[in-house]
């Protein structure tokens, strides 16, 4: 598990990260959750919505790492374009753990989203 959660980053994770990420598969009912973690990474769910998007009338942005190897950037691009007048974010040298590549960079643009 941790080296399914450390292959996300793509910059690398602090020591300690991997271990607080696969925390909640760990113990008695750990690898149930894994397996239904999974299970939700399937296309499907995001086409069955898909259809929804261009009726979302909210602000949006989308904040994605352009190093993404488990959704590929192009499908930020591709969300961003389905919801009317959402604004893309690319941030290079990011992974999957956005948050934890370029920390810095989602909270600056959650910042500028709310303040605008």
């Amino acid at each position: 598990m941790r080296e399914y959660v450390t292959s996300a980053s793509h910059t690398g994770l602090r020591p300690a990260a991997p271990d607080a990420l696969v925390g909640p598969w760990t113990g008695e009912r750990g690898p149930a959750a894994f397996d239904r973690q999974l299970a939700q990474a399937d296309q499907r769910h995001t086409d069955d919505i898909q259809p929804l998007y261009p009726t979302i009338g909210l602000p949006v942005t989308v904040c994605r790492g352009t190093e993404d190897t488990w959704i590929p950037f192009a499908k930020g691009r591709q969300l961003a374009v389905l919801i009317p007048g959402a604004r893309l974010r690319p941030v290079p040298d990011a992974g999957h753990l956005l948050p934890l590549d370029a920390p810095a960079r989602p909270a600056s643009e959650v910042l500028a989203f709310l303040t605008s």
